[in-house]
């Protein structure tokens, strides 16, 4: 890391598994540039042992995993209590971008959000469960304008996730969806 130093990297992104406490803590001392990590963890605890034991600089939520806005906003409070930045995780919908695009314009130690734009994903959830997809210009994501979090559901990929995701349930389980109602 320290070979790094002198590009002036904002972060580094999860250079070790989340629950190597003492790894982050060692890594903070050695080094000057910014740590990120978290986009695995699933509550506010994990993440105060990562910003207070592993000394993190930057914290990384995704508000699909972590427990929604509610958990979300609570990890970026006591990072900024703690002096932290955050920099939202969210690759996985069109929902979760514009979810975590709502959240990064709501919280005032978030100067980034991870985006992954749909025409560059593997994922066809990413790329066609939303109708409008967020937009990047200039380096910059605006908000929608549309109630909610202001996007649309492409109603035949939903139709089709849920039809690929009955038949996956009913070949893992041997029985039918709709025998359950």
């Amino acid at each position: 890391m320290r070979r790094l130093e002198p590009f002036d990297l904002f972060f580094l992104e999860t250079p070790l598994p989340s629950d190597d406490l003492e790894g982050y803590g060692r890594l903070a001392d050695a080094t000057g540039i910014r740590i990120a990590a978290g986009e695995w963890l699933t509550t506010r605890f994990e993440f105060a042992d990562l910003m207070d034991r592993g000394r993190i600089d930057v914290a990384q939520p995704d508000i699909g995993r972590v427990g929604g806005f509610t958990e979300a906003i609570r990890v970026a409070q006591m990072a900024q209590d703690r002096g932290k930045l955050v920099v939202p995780h969210c690759w996985k919908t069109g929902i979760g971008a514009a979810a975590t695009a709502h959240f990064a314009a709501a919280t005032s130690n978030c100067r980034y959000i991870e985006f992954l734009p749909p025409f560059v994903a593997e994922s066809a959830l990413r790329r066609e469960l939303v109708q409008e997809e967020l937009q990047i210009d200039n380096g910059k994501l605006d908000l929608p304008r549309r109630p909610g979090l202001g996007v649309e559901l492409n109603p035949a990929a939903v139709r089709r996730f849920a039809n690929g995701a009955k038949e996956y349930v009913e070949a893992r389980q041997g029985f039918s969806v709709s025998e359950l109602r």
